[in-house]
């Protein structure tokens, strides 16, 4: 069914929404799209797999430099000196962000949330080794002790609350400061996944492929905004799927209402009338089931998918993000959420490096 609020836009018309936004070429697209033959004939279902890890600059990109195309080109605009971010100690958006800023010759500063038992100080790996090789600035930063039962996020609080502490501080020094929030989940990152939407809808168009279903991993709510609001311009009856790695519940650090605020906030910038928040809300199909045990730790089931990702297609997918996404694909499928013979593209968002973080996460994915 078309969207009735929104004027429906081609995908041509799409790209001329952005003429006039601040922009930074960073990325390497558009991205590949291609078929997982293996996998699509062992699951009777046409499975696609849109690669963001593959978009550059670096080897071990990640779809957060779409985003920083956008961040870095206001910030740029702006004659920012600083930018801040925070995440985990392993944080891949952490590590696109000082690659980026390296480029832009803007200094990166990295607040990583982490617990004493996790930190990797005297021989990093994975990530926070290649951000101590990008030259960022690491502040590292303990779970306070002792929690208030209260505070569902004490960790994180501490983390953003160091965050504009240094902010501040820099400012007070006459220097421009920009803060990204985790994900590099920024007001003006959010129209890229728009752009995204059009890509991989392009590229299956020319393979002659009309998509039913979109899925991908979310979790700190970066890429569902723009898809969203790319589906309702366009009027598109594909359907999006979105299998979380964090909790939305009320209270966290992203929920529905947020992510519904980031979808106005796209429709506001790229000057188009916006729908309902009934409309938005609708599209917002997240599903917490394959989350478990918690935040970057393995579960069988996504070891089981990384193995056979690995071992028929070829295909690295971490544990964190796109293992337990793919999981959850694996899942509808065999449940018949999704019906044989649908076509899916399963959007690949990167973070591979954590296969290479921690030897005792991994000790399951070979033998």
């Amino acid at each position: 069914m078309t969207n009735k609020t929104v004027n429906t836009f081609t995908l041509d018309e799409l790209e001329k929404l952005f003429i006039n936004i601040p922009r930074k070429k960073l990325l390497f697209g558009p991205t590949p799209f291609h078929k997982l033959e293996n996998i699509s004939k062992d699951y009777e279902v046409d499975i696609f797999m849109k690669r963001e890890e593959v978009g550059g600059p670096s080897n071990f990109g990640g779809n957060k430099i779409r985003k920083l195309e956008f961040i870095m080109g206001q910030a740029i605009e702006d004659k920012t000196d600083y930018i801040i971010t925070y995440g985990a100690y392993q944080s891949n958006s952490a590590m696109q962000i000082a690659t980026a800023c390296n480029i832009c010759g803007i200094k990166p500063i990295l607040f990583l949330g982490d617990t004493k038992a996790q930190r990797i100080i005297e021989e990093p790996t994975g990530n926070l080794f290649l951000s101590r090789m990008l030259d960022a600035e690491i502040i590292n930063v303990d779970k306070p002790e002792p929690v208030d039962s209260l505070d569902l996020n004490p960790l994180w609080n501490k983390v953003i609350n160091e965050c504009h502490k240094k902010k501040e501080e820099l400012e007070s020094k006459g220097y421009k400061v920009l803060f990204l929030p985790v994900g590099s989940t920024h007001e003006y990152g959010f129209v890229s996944d728009v752009l995204m939407f059009k890509e991989l809808l392009e590229q299956s168009e020319k393979e002659g492929v009309e998509l039913d279903y979109i899925f991908h991993t979310n979790g700190s709510g970066g890429t569902l905004p723009g898809m969203i609001a790319a589906k309702l311009m366009t009027g598109l009856n594909i359907k999006l799927r979105s299998i979380n790695v964090r909790t939305w519940k009320e209270g966290s650090l992203i929920t529905k209402k947020i992510c519904l605020e980031r979808v106005k906030y796209i429709f506001d910038r790229l000057i188009v009338p916006c729908p309902s928040d009934e409309e938005i809300y609708a599209e917002m199909n997240i599903d917490e089931n394959y989350m478990h045990p918690g935040y970057g730790i393995p579960n069988p089931a996504a070891e089981d998918v990384i193995r056979e990702l690995a071992c028929k297609e070829g295909l690295f997918v971490d544990y964190t993000y796109s293992g337990k996404g793919f999981s959850g694909l694996k899942d509808y499928i065999q449940k018949g959420l999704v019906p044989k013979n649908s076509k899916v593209v399963f959007i690949h968002t990167g973070g591979v490096v954590a296969l290479f973080s921690d030897p005792a996460m991994v000790k399951n994915l070979y033998k």
